[in-house]
Protein backbone atom coordinates (compact mmCIF):
# COMPACT_ATOMS: atom_id res chain seq x y z
CA UNK A 1 0.00 0.00 0.00
CA UNK A 2 1.30 3.33 -1.42
CA UNK A 3 0.91 6.83 0.88
CA UNK A 4 1.97 10.32 -0.08
CA UNK A 5 2.73 12.86 2.93
CA UNK A 6 0.16 15.71 2.57
CA UNK A 7 1.56 17.55 5.26
CA UNK A 8 4.81 17.06 7.63
CA UNK A 9 4.13 13.81 9.04
CA UNK A 10 0.88 13.24 7.56
CA UNK A 11 0.55 10.72 4.58
CA UNK A 12 -2.82 10.00 2.73
CA UNK A 13 -3.64 7.31 0.47
CA UNK A 14 -2.46 7.28 -2.73
CA UNK A 15 -5.64 7.13 -5.55
CA UNK A 16 -5.19 5.42 -8.75
CA UNK A 17 -6.22 7.55 -11.77
CA UNK A 18 -4.88 7.44 -15.46
CA UNK A 19 -1.90 9.28 -14.81
CA UNK A 20 -1.07 6.95 -11.72
CA UNK A 21 -1.23 3.25 -11.10
CA UNK A 22 -0.44 0.73 -8.37
CA UNK A 23 0.37 -3.25 -9.60
CA UNK A 24 0.00 -6.08 -7.42
CA UNK A 25 4.22 -6.34 -6.96
CA UNK A 26 3.86 -3.11 -4.77
CA UNK A 27 5.09 -0.67 -7.90
CA UNK A 28 4.10 2.70 -7.98
CA UNK A 29 3.66 4.15 -11.73
CA UNK A 30 2.88 8.18 -12.12
CA UNK A 31 3.11 8.78 -15.68
CA UNK A 32 3.94 12.96 -16.67
CA UNK A 33 5.22 13.76 -13.96
CA UNK A 34 3.98 17.25 -12.44
CA UNK A 35 5.46 19.71 -10.25
CA UNK A 36 2.46 18.45 -7.76
CA UNK A 37 4.21 15.17 -7.38
CA UNK A 38 7.07 16.33 -5.54
CA UNK A 39 7.05 14.68 -1.89
CA UNK A 40 7.79 11.85 0.56
CA UNK A 41 5.71 8.63 -0.75
CA UNK A 42 5.51 5.66 1.95
CA UNK A 43 5.47 2.08 0.87
CA UNK A 44 3.75 -0.07 3.14
CA UNK A 45 3.61 -3.79 3.69
CA UNK A 46 1.52 -6.34 5.90
CA UNK A 47 0.73 -10.01 5.95
CA UNK A 48 -1.10 -10.25 9.35
CA UNK A 49 2.02 -11.60 10.78
CA UNK A 50 4.62 -9.86 12.69
CA UNK A 51 4.67 -6.14 12.52
CA UNK A 52 4.21 -4.48 8.98
CA UNK A 53 7.32 -3.15 6.59
CA UNK A 54 7.49 0.01 5.86
CA UNK A 55 9.53 2.52 3.28
CA UNK A 56 9.77 6.26 2.60
CA UNK A 57 11.17 7.32 -0.66
CA UNK A 58 11.24 11.11 -1.31
CA UNK A 59 10.33 12.34 -5.07
CA UNK A 60 11.86 15.13 -6.16
CA UNK A 61 10.63 16.49 -9.61
CA UNK A 62 12.67 18.32 -11.44
CA UNK A 63 10.28 21.01 -13.76
CA UNK A 64 11.78 22.49 -16.90
CA UNK A 65 10.42 26.40 -17.53
CA UNK A 66 7.12 26.69 -19.18
CA UNK A 67 5.04 29.38 -19.60
CA UNK A 68 1.36 29.72 -18.80
CA UNK A 69 0.65 31.59 -22.22
CA UNK A 70 3.07 31.02 -25.40
CA UNK A 71 1.35 33.35 -27.40
CA UNK A 72 -0.35 36.50 -26.86
CA UNK A 73 -1.20 39.73 -29.90
CA UNK A 74 -1.62 43.18 -28.88
CA UNK A 75 -2.27 46.51 -30.54
CA UNK A 76 -1.63 49.70 -29.22
CA UNK A 77 -1.59 53.39 -30.23
CA UNK A 78 1.49 55.62 -31.45
CA UNK A 79 2.64 57.63 -27.98
CA UNK A 80 1.19 55.05 -25.84
CA UNK A 81 2.88 53.02 -23.15
CA UNK A 82 2.93 49.21 -22.97
CA UNK A 83 4.61 46.52 -20.84
CA UNK A 84 4.69 42.56 -22.36
CA UNK A 85 4.34 40.44 -19.19
CA UNK A 86 5.53 36.72 -19.09
CA UNK A 87 5.64 34.20 -15.98
CA UNK A 88 7.43 31.27 -16.64
CA UNK A 89 6.74 27.81 -13.91
CA UNK A 90 9.28 25.80 -13.00
CA UNK A 91 12.49 24.83 -11.25
CA UNK A 92 14.76 28.06 -10.32
CA UNK A 93 16.68 29.49 -10.85
CA UNK A 94 15.34 30.30 -14.11
CA UNK A 95 16.41 32.71 -16.53
CA UNK A 96 14.66 35.40 -18.76
CA UNK A 97 15.81 37.24 -21.92
CA UNK A 98 13.84 39.45 -24.60
CA UNK A 99 14.30 39.38 -28.05
CA UNK A 100 12.81 41.83 -31.02
CA UNK A 101 12.54 40.08 -34.54
CA UNK A 102 15.04 37.38 -33.04
CA UNK A 103 17.54 40.17 -32.51
CA UNK A 104 18.66 40.11 -27.83
CA UNK A 105 17.35 43.10 -26.09
CA UNK A 106 19.81 43.99 -23.83
CA UNK A 107 19.63 43.98 -19.95
CA UNK A 108 20.65 48.22 -20.71
CA UNK A 109 18.63 49.64 -22.78
CA UNK A 110 17.83 53.74 -22.99
CA UNK A 111 15.13 55.62 -23.71
CA UNK A 112 11.67 53.73 -24.28
CA UNK A 113 12.67 49.93 -23.25
CA UNK A 114 12.84 49.07 -18.83
CA UNK A 115 12.55 45.82 -17.53
CA UNK A 116 11.35 44.19 -14.75
CA UNK A 117 11.45 40.97 -12.53
CA UNK A 118 9.83 38.91 -10.06
CA UNK A 119 10.66 35.77 -8.42
CA UNK A 120 8.57 33.47 -6.63
CA UNK A 121 8.82 29.89 -5.58
CA UNK A 122 9.06 27.72 -8.71
CA UNK A 123 8.34 30.55 -11.09
CA UNK A 124 9.46 33.73 -12.32
CA UNK A 125 7.42 36.54 -13.89
CA UNK A 126 9.37 39.25 -16.28
CA UNK A 127 7.88 42.26 -17.79
CA UNK A 128 9.05 44.26 -20.43
CA UNK A 129 7.96 48.46 -20.40
CA UNK A 130 7.69 50.58 -23.26
CA UNK A 131 7.80 53.77 -23.05
CA UNK A 132 6.05 56.22 -25.67
CA UNK A 133 5.87 53.53 -28.53
CA UNK A 134 6.17 54.43 -32.14
CA UNK A 135 5.96 52.48 -35.05
CA UNK A 136 9.73 50.91 -34.82
CA UNK A 137 8.40 49.27 -31.90
CA UNK A 138 6.17 47.30 -33.84
CA UNK A 139 7.56 43.52 -34.37
CA UNK A 140 7.55 39.91 -32.75
CA UNK A 141 8.99 39.85 -29.39
CA UNK A 142 10.05 36.67 -27.48
CA UNK A 143 10.02 36.00 -23.90
CA UNK A 144 12.69 33.20 -23.25
CA UNK A 145 13.05 31.28 -20.06
CA UNK A 146 15.75 28.76 -19.19
CA UNK A 147 16.55 26.35 -16.24
CA UNK A 148 19.20 23.45 -15.48
CA UNK A 149 15.79 21.37 -17.22
CA UNK A 150 14.76 22.84 -20.13
CA UNK A 151 13.98 25.89 -22.13
CA UNK A 152 10.45 27.53 -22.98
CA UNK A 153 9.31 30.66 -24.66
CA UNK A 154 6.21 32.68 -25.03
CA UNK A 155 6.35 35.22 -28.14
CA UNK A 156 4.24 38.60 -28.54
CA UNK A 157 2.86 40.12 -31.63
CA UNK A 158 2.85 43.92 -30.90
CA UNK A 159 1.59 46.18 -33.39
CA UNK A 160 1.87 50.05 -32.98
CA UNK A 161 -0.44 51.82 -34.68
CA UNK A 162 -0.59 55.32 -36.12
CA UNK A 163 -1.60 57.77 -38.89
CA UNK A 164 -1.03 56.78 -41.84
CA UNK A 165 1.90 58.54 -43.93
CA UNK A 166 1.11 60.93 -46.62
CA UNK A 167 0.12 59.53 -49.85
CA UNK A 168 3.14 60.15 -52.31
CA UNK A 169 3.54 59.71 -56.12
CA UNK A 170 0.07 61.76 -57.20
CA UNK A 171 -0.22 60.95 -60.86
CA UNK A 172 -2.87 62.76 -63.47
CA UNK A 173 -3.81 60.22 -65.61
CA UNK A 174 -6.59 62.23 -67.30
CA UNK A 175 -7.83 65.64 -68.23
CA UNK A 176 -11.05 66.80 -70.15
CA UNK A 177 -12.52 70.42 -70.21
CA UNK A 178 -14.21 69.23 -67.13
CA UNK A 179 -12.79 66.36 -65.02
CA UNK A 180 -9.71 65.67 -63.77
CA UNK A 181 -8.26 61.66 -63.07
CA UNK A 182 -5.95 61.58 -60.64
CA UNK A 183 -4.03 58.51 -58.64
CA UNK A 184 -1.63 58.06 -55.57
CA UNK A 185 -0.13 55.79 -53.27
CA UNK A 186 -0.23 55.50 -49.37
CA UNK A 187 3.62 54.30 -48.24
CA UNK A 188 2.63 53.04 -45.20
CA UNK A 189 -1.16 52.52 -43.38
CA UNK A 190 0.20 53.26 -40.01
CA UNK A 191 -0.68 49.51 -38.75
CA UNK A 192 -3.93 49.94 -39.49
CA UNK A 193 -6.53 49.76 -42.63
CA UNK A 194 -7.03 52.74 -44.72
CA UNK A 195 -10.79 53.82 -44.22
CA UNK A 196 -10.72 56.28 -46.77
CA UNK A 197 -9.37 59.37 -48.41
CA UNK A 198 -10.38 62.99 -48.68
CA UNK A 199 -8.72 64.45 -52.33
CA UNK A 200 -8.75 68.53 -51.45
CA UNK A 201 -8.56 70.55 -54.95
CA UNK A 202 -8.60 74.63 -55.20
CA UNK A 203 -8.46 77.10 -58.03
CA UNK A 204 -4.86 78.48 -58.09
CA UNK A 205 -5.40 82.01 -56.92
CA UNK A 206 -7.51 80.43 -53.79
CA UNK A 207 -6.49 79.76 -50.47
CA UNK A 208 -6.25 76.50 -48.79
CA UNK A 209 -8.57 78.34 -45.67
CA UNK A 210 -12.16 78.38 -46.68
CA UNK A 211 -11.52 78.05 -50.63
CA UNK A 212 -10.98 74.10 -50.89
CA UNK A 213 -13.33 71.52 -52.19
CA UNK A 214 -13.05 68.11 -50.99
CA UNK A 215 -13.85 64.35 -52.70
CA UNK A 216 -14.37 61.42 -50.19
CA UNK A 217 -13.20 58.56 -51.48
CA UNK A 218 -14.03 55.40 -49.37
CA UNK A 219 -11.85 52.19 -48.27
CA UNK A 220 -8.41 51.85 -49.52
CA UNK A 221 -8.89 53.43 -52.99
CA UNK A 222 -6.30 55.09 -54.53
CA UNK A 223 -8.30 57.03 -57.70
CA UNK A 224 -10.44 59.58 -57.81
CA UNK A 225 -12.17 61.81 -60.46
CA UNK A 226 -12.72 65.19 -59.90
CA UNK A 227 -15.90 66.61 -61.58
CA UNK A 228 -17.49 69.90 -62.77
CA UNK A 229 -14.57 71.61 -63.12
CA UNK A 230 -13.89 75.16 -65.08
CA UNK A 231 -11.98 74.96 -68.46
CA UNK A 232 -9.01 76.40 -68.45
CA UNK A 233 -8.85 76.90 -64.96
CA UNK A 234 -5.53 75.73 -62.86
CA UNK A 235 -6.09 74.00 -59.63
CA UNK A 236 -4.07 72.83 -56.72
CA UNK A 237 -4.80 69.04 -55.65
CA UNK A 238 -3.81 67.46 -52.68
CA UNK A 239 -4.82 64.09 -50.49
CA UNK A 240 -5.19 63.06 -46.84
CA UNK A 241 -5.58 59.20 -45.95
CA UNK A 242 -7.41 58.14 -42.70
CA UNK A 243 -7.46 54.90 -41.04
CA UNK A 244 -8.86 54.06 -37.23
CA UNK A 245 -6.57 56.34 -35.88
CA UNK A 246 -6.85 60.05 -37.48
CA UNK A 247 -5.52 61.58 -40.39
CA UNK A 248 -2.52 62.06 -41.94
CA UNK A 249 -0.48 65.07 -43.27
CA UNK A 250 -1.15 66.18 -46.74
CA UNK A 251 0.32 65.12 -49.76
CA UNK A 252 2.34 67.45 -51.78
CA UNK A 253 0.42 69.32 -54.14
CA UNK A 254 0.35 68.75 -57.58
CA UNK A 255 -0.86 71.36 -60.26
CA UNK A 256 -3.10 70.56 -63.39
CA UNK A 257 -4.94 72.45 -65.78
CA UNK A 258 -7.92 71.68 -67.51
CA UNK A 259 -8.69 71.52 -71.18
CA UNK A 260 -10.69 74.29 -73.42
CA UNK A 261 -13.96 73.77 -73.96
CA UNK A 262 -16.38 75.06 -77.17
CA UNK A 263 -17.64 78.55 -75.92
CA UNK A 264 -21.18 77.79 -73.56
CA UNK A 265 -22.75 81.54 -74.33
CA UNK A 266 -23.32 83.10 -77.57
CA UNK A 267 -22.02 86.50 -78.25
CA UNK A 268 -23.85 89.37 -76.95
CA UNK A 269 -25.34 92.95 -77.75
CA UNK A 270 -26.13 91.49 -81.59
CA UNK A 271 -27.13 94.58 -84.27
CA UNK A 272 -27.74 95.21 -87.52
CA UNK A 273 -27.72 98.15 -89.55
CA UNK A 274 -28.16 99.01 -93.25
CA UNK A 275 -25.54 100.21 -95.18
CA UNK A 276 -26.71 100.11 -99.26
CA UNK A 277 -28.74 98.06 -101.04
CA UNK A 278 -26.51 95.26 -101.12
CA UNK A 279 -24.55 95.59 -97.75
CA UNK A 280 -25.39 94.94 -93.59
CA UNK A 281 -23.29 96.01 -90.96
CA UNK A 282 -23.16 93.76 -88.40
CA UNK A 283 -21.92 94.29 -84.98
CA UNK A 284 -21.69 92.25 -81.37
CA UNK A 285 -19.86 91.66 -77.86
CA UNK A 286 -17.96 88.51 -77.43
CA UNK A 287 -20.08 85.95 -74.81
CA UNK A 288 -19.76 86.41 -71.32
CA UNK A 289 -16.04 85.82 -69.35
CA UNK A 290 -17.85 82.77 -67.56
CA UNK A 291 -19.03 80.99 -71.01
CA UNK A 292 -15.83 81.15 -73.18
CA UNK A 293 -13.95 78.49 -72.11
CA UNK A 294 -10.91 79.78 -73.26
CA UNK A 295 -9.24 82.62 -76.08
CA UNK A 296 -12.14 83.65 -78.43
CA UNK A 297 -10.21 82.98 -82.02
CA UNK A 298 -13.13 84.02 -83.95
CA UNK A 299 -16.61 84.40 -85.14
CA UNK A 300 -19.21 82.74 -87.68
CA UNK A 301 -21.64 85.51 -89.28
CA UNK A 302 -24.46 83.90 -90.61
CA UNK A 303 -26.72 85.57 -93.31
CA UNK A 304 -29.82 84.10 -95.11
CA UNK A 305 -33.09 85.81 -96.66
CA UNK A 306 -35.47 86.28 -93.62
CA UNK A 307 -38.27 83.08 -94.04
CA UNK A 308 -36.31 81.39 -96.72
CA UNK A 309 -35.82 77.74 -96.93
CA UNK A 310 -32.09 78.13 -97.66
CA UNK A 311 -29.50 77.76 -95.03
CA UNK A 312 -27.57 79.95 -93.67
CA UNK A 313 -24.48 81.34 -95.32
CA UNK A 314 -21.33 82.00 -93.30
CA UNK A 315 -18.88 84.79 -93.24
CA UNK A 316 -15.86 83.92 -90.72
CA UNK A 317 -14.26 87.12 -88.85
CA UNK A 318 -11.39 87.08 -86.75
CA UNK A 319 -11.73 88.12 -82.88
CA UNK A 320 -10.53 91.39 -82.11
CA UNK A 321 -8.22 91.26 -79.52
CA UNK A 322 -8.15 95.02 -78.89
CA UNK A 323 -11.61 95.43 -77.93
CA UNK A 324 -14.74 94.30 -77.05
CA UNK A 325 -16.58 95.25 -79.65
CA UNK A 326 -16.27 93.58 -82.78
CA UNK A 327 -18.21 94.14 -86.56
CA UNK A 328 -18.15 93.51 -89.92
CA UNK A 329 -19.94 93.77 -92.95
CA UNK A 330 -22.24 91.30 -94.84
CA UNK A 331 -22.14 91.90 -98.57
CA UNK A 332 -23.78 90.87 -101.88
CA UNK A 333 -27.18 90.87 -100.50
CA UNK A 334 -30.12 91.98 -102.16
CA UNK A 335 -31.87 95.07 -102.37
CA UNK A 336 -34.80 96.14 -100.10
CA UNK A 337 -34.80 92.70 -98.73
CA UNK A 338 -34.69 91.34 -95.17
CA UNK A 339 -32.15 89.37 -93.84
CA UNK A 340 -32.14 86.52 -90.93
CA UNK A 341 -28.41 87.50 -89.25
CA UNK A 342 -26.82 84.97 -86.17
CA UNK A 343 -23.41 84.80 -84.90
CA UNK A 344 -21.19 82.34 -82.92
CA UNK A 345 -18.28 82.26 -81.33
CA UNK A 346 -15.35 79.32 -81.89
CA UNK A 347 -11.81 78.28 -80.21
CA UNK A 348 -9.72 75.48 -80.56
CA UNK A 349 -12.48 73.25 -79.36
CA UNK A 350 -15.26 74.04 -81.59
CA UNK A 351 -18.69 76.69 -82.09
CA UNK A 352 -20.51 78.02 -79.17
CA UNK A 353 -24.09 78.43 -79.43
CA UNK A 354 -25.42 81.15 -82.02
CA UNK A 355 -27.33 84.49 -80.84
CA UNK A 356 -31.04 84.59 -81.27
CA UNK A 357 -31.77 85.60 -84.98
CA UNK A 358 -32.22 89.48 -86.09
CA UNK A 359 -33.46 91.16 -88.72
CA UNK A 360 -31.90 93.47 -90.95
CA UNK A 361 -33.22 94.89 -93.98
CA UNK A 362 -31.30 96.63 -96.84
CA UNK A 363 -31.61 99.72 -99.01
CA UNK A 364 -34.46 100.15 -101.86
CA UNK A 365 -31.66 101.43 -103.74
CA UNK A 366 -28.15 102.71 -103.89
CA UNK A 367 -25.84 104.39 -106.65
CA UNK A 368 -25.67 101.81 -109.26
CA UNK A 369 -22.73 99.52 -109.54
CA UNK A 370 -20.54 99.96 -112.26
CA UNK A 371 -21.65 99.06 -115.63
CA UNK A 372 -19.29 96.80 -118.18
CA UNK A 373 -18.49 98.65 -121.31
CA UNK A 374 -16.77 97.68 -124.56
CA UNK A 375 -15.58 98.59 -127.55
CA UNK A 376 -17.07 97.13 -130.38
CA UNK A 377 -16.03 98.66 -133.48
CA UNK A 378 -13.93 101.63 -134.86
CA UNK A 379 -13.97 103.68 -137.73
CA UNK A 380 -11.59 106.73 -138.78
CA UNK A 381 -14.24 109.25 -137.36
CA UNK A 382 -16.26 107.57 -135.21
CA UNK A 383 -16.05 104.45 -132.37
CA UNK A 384 -18.83 102.56 -131.32
CA UNK A 385 -19.37 101.34 -127.90
CA UNK A 386 -21.93 99.54 -126.02
CA UNK A 387 -22.79 98.25 -121.73
CA UNK A 388 -24.38 95.93 -120.06
CA UNK A 389 -25.44 96.21 -116.82
CA UNK A 390 -24.41 94.49 -113.97
CA UNK A 391 -26.85 91.72 -113.29
CA UNK A 392 -27.12 92.41 -109.31
CA UNK A 393 -28.02 95.72 -109.79
CA UNK A 394 -31.62 95.96 -109.01
CA UNK A 395 -31.27 100.19 -108.69
CA UNK A 396 -33.01 102.14 -111.14
CA UNK A 397 -30.80 104.33 -113.58
CA UNK A 398 -31.61 107.73 -114.33
CA UNK A 399 -28.85 108.22 -117.07
CA UNK A 400 -25.49 107.06 -118.29
CA UNK A 401 -22.51 109.05 -118.69
CA UNK A 402 -19.77 108.73 -121.05
CA UNK A 403 -16.25 109.91 -120.12
CA UNK A 404 -13.72 109.90 -123.10
CA UNK A 405 -10.38 111.67 -124.25
CA UNK A 406 -7.40 110.93 -127.00
CA UNK A 407 -3.73 110.73 -125.58
CA UNK A 408 -3.93 112.40 -122.54
CA UNK A 409 -6.25 115.56 -123.27
CA UNK A 410 -8.44 116.83 -121.10
CA UNK A 411 -11.48 114.34 -120.30
CA UNK A 412 -15.07 115.31 -122.29
CA UNK A 413 -18.33 113.87 -121.12
CA UNK A 414 -21.24 112.68 -123.10
CA UNK A 415 -24.56 112.24 -120.89
CA UNK A 416 -26.98 108.78 -122.59
CA UNK A 417 -30.24 107.57 -121.69
CA UNK A 418 -30.77 105.42 -119.53
CA UNK A 419 -32.91 103.69 -121.69
CA UNK A 420 -30.22 103.13 -124.04
CA UNK A 421 -26.65 100.65 -123.79
CA UNK A 422 -25.00 101.20 -126.75
CA UNK A 423 -23.67 104.47 -128.46
CA UNK A 424 -21.24 105.65 -131.60
CA UNK A 425 -18.89 108.55 -130.66
CA UNK A 426 -18.52 110.36 -133.33
CA UNK A 427 -16.22 113.20 -134.66
CA UNK A 428 -12.83 111.37 -133.70
CA UNK A 429 -9.96 111.77 -135.19
CA UNK A 430 -8.34 108.89 -137.08
CA UNK A 431 -5.85 106.96 -136.23
CA UNK A 432 -5.56 108.16 -132.16
CA UNK A 433 -5.78 106.49 -129.15
CA UNK A 434 -8.36 107.25 -127.09
CA UNK A 435 -9.57 106.14 -123.09
CA UNK A 436 -13.28 106.43 -122.42
CA UNK A 437 -15.26 104.75 -119.39
CA UNK A 438 -18.54 104.85 -118.47
CA UNK A 439 -20.75 105.96 -115.10
CA UNK A 440 -24.29 105.13 -114.37
CA UNK A 441 -26.69 107.42 -112.11
CA UNK A 442 -29.83 107.46 -110.57
CA UNK A 443 -31.41 109.18 -107.91
CA UNK A 444 -29.31 108.61 -104.69
CA UNK A 445 -26.18 109.35 -106.86
CA UNK A 446 -23.64 108.26 -109.07
CA UNK A 447 -21.55 104.68 -109.00
CA UNK A 448 -17.92 103.87 -108.97
CA UNK A 449 -16.47 104.49 -112.96
CA UNK A 450 -16.51 101.49 -115.11
CA UNK A 451 -12.75 100.12 -115.88
CA UNK A 452 -11.31 102.61 -118.16
CA UNK A 453 -10.88 100.98 -121.55
CA UNK A 454 -8.45 101.90 -124.88
CA UNK A 455 -9.11 101.79 -128.43
CA UNK A 456 -7.21 103.27 -131.82
CA UNK A 457 -9.39 105.16 -134.37
CA UNK A 458 -8.47 103.64 -138.01
CA UNK A 459 -6.59 105.53 -140.27
CA UNK A 460 -3.26 107.38 -140.23
CA UNK A 461 -2.97 109.87 -137.53
CA UNK A 462 -1.22 113.36 -138.14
Amino acid sequence: MSFVESSPGDFGYVTSSPRIRQYNNGSLVLWDVELSDKGYYLCQANNGIGASLSKVIFLNVQVPPKFEETYQSRAIKEGDNTSLKCTAHGNTPIVITWHKNKTPLPVTVKSRYSFREVSDENKVTSELVIVAATREESGMYACAAVNDFGYDEATFQLVVQGVPDPPVNLTVTNITSRTVTIRWDVPFNGNSHITGSSVQYKMADDSWKGHTSQLIVSGSDSMAVLRALHPVTTYHLRVISENAIGKSRPSGITNVTTQVEAPSGPPRELTVHPTGDQSLKVTWKPPREDARHGRIQGYHVGYRVYHSSEKFQYKTVEANENGELHSTYVTGLQPFTKYEIIVKAYNVAGAGPQTDSIIGTTLETAPPTSPILQVIGTTENSINIRWEKDSKDRSSITEYTLHYRHDDNVWQTKRLRSSTDKYTVENVKCGTRYQMYLTASNSLGTGEPSPTVTTRTKGAGK
